[in-house]
């Protein structure tokens, strides 16, 4: 088994959970900006904001992660920008959240704000080549293979 380890960096931050031992992501949850002094987060349509989880993580040699919208974010149409997570990262784990909707989103500290989801990270190499394989897609962009 897979061992996260997190180190809270503020007496009111929660560790990462998960609702049902399947999920695949494990929740995260805002945290107070004390530089700030903010314990709340008003988003107004079309904006992004970063929320401060107030956790550092060391993931698992080999591991990545990524910090992905929840489904019921999703729905009212708010989503999670960029976080992705080296395994070489310590500092303070943020969610950049951007509300995509007509009206204002509030975020209280202690609330779920996004989700992690490892990701394995394979020793890889970049090679120049002349020529890629042939495949039957070939350069088909978006929306190639239907609605």
């Amino acid at each position: 088994m897979l061992e996260i380890k997190v180190k809270r960096l503020s007496p009111t931050s929660r560790l990462p959970t998960k609702a049902y031992v399947d999920d695949l992501g494990w929740d995260v949850y805002a945290d107070s900006n004390y530089a700030l002094n903010t314990h709340s987060w008003i988003i107004q349509p079309r904006q992004t904001v970063v929320i401060q989880l107030g956790i550092a993580i060391e993931l698992p040699q080999g591991w990545g992660a990524l910090l992905r919208t929840r489904s019921s974010q999703g729905r009212a149409s708010i989503h999670i920008f960029g976080g992705v997570f080296d395994n070489s990262f310590r500092g303070e784990w943020a969610a950049s959240v951007h509300n995509a909707g007509d009206k204002a989103i509030i975020y209280e500290r202690g609330e779920k704000v996004a989700q992690i989801v490892l990701v394995p990270q394979p020793e890889s190499t970049v090679v120049e080549v002349a020529q890629l394989s042939e495949t039957e897609r070939q350069e088909k962009k978006f929306g190639s293979s239907g609605r």
